[in-house]
């Protein structure tokens, strides 16, 4: 969005800045911003507080739909502090880019139960996907197995 601001949702969350002042547009119609500016000593206590709580229940009262762009699972606490305050988990995974190690974190996350509703998009990918009609079944065939293969697997029990 190449947008800057002096407070975000660490000063809302914090107290040093109201909602009203944290909340830009983002040039799109219908499409509002809260961005991050400086990163907190604490982020997990900001986030596992009342006030983010009561954030997120101020924006719903105001809003469609709330969208929460995390940091990647696994790296910090922070996607699954959020993750117990959201309807669903969007999980976006970029072909030759995303470490296959995420994925593994999410795999273990994901059979603690600790995701709830999720889904995965595979973004960026160059692997075709194409379904072949035989014996009254369809074959996926994918060129890229590795990355295929391990996406598959994640949600299977």
């Amino acid at each position: 969005f190449n947008k800057t601001a002096s407070s975000g949702i660490s000063q809302y969350l914090n107290g040093s800045a109201e909602l009203k002042n944290i909340i830009c547009s983002s040039g799109f119609e219908n499409l509002d911003l809260i961005l991050s500016t400086t990163i907190p000593p604490n982020p997990s206590d900001l986030l596992n507080s009342s006030t983010f709580v009561t954030l997120l229940e101020t924006l719903e009262k105001t809003y469609d739909y709330v969208i929460i762009d995390t940091p990647p699972m696994g790296l910090v606490i922070d996607p699954l502090i959020i993750n117990k305050h959201v309807d669903s988990n969007i999980i976006i995974i970029r072909e030759d880019y995303s470490k296959l190690s995420y994925l593994d974190v999410i795999k273990r996350i994901n059979k603690q139960n600790r995701l709830g509703n999720c889904g995965i998009v595979l973004n960026d990918s160059s692997s075709a996907f194409k379904h072949n009609y035989s014996e009254k079944y369809y074959i996926d065939n994918f060129s890229n197995q590795t990355t295929s293969t391990k996406i598959k697997s994640l949600f299977r029990r």
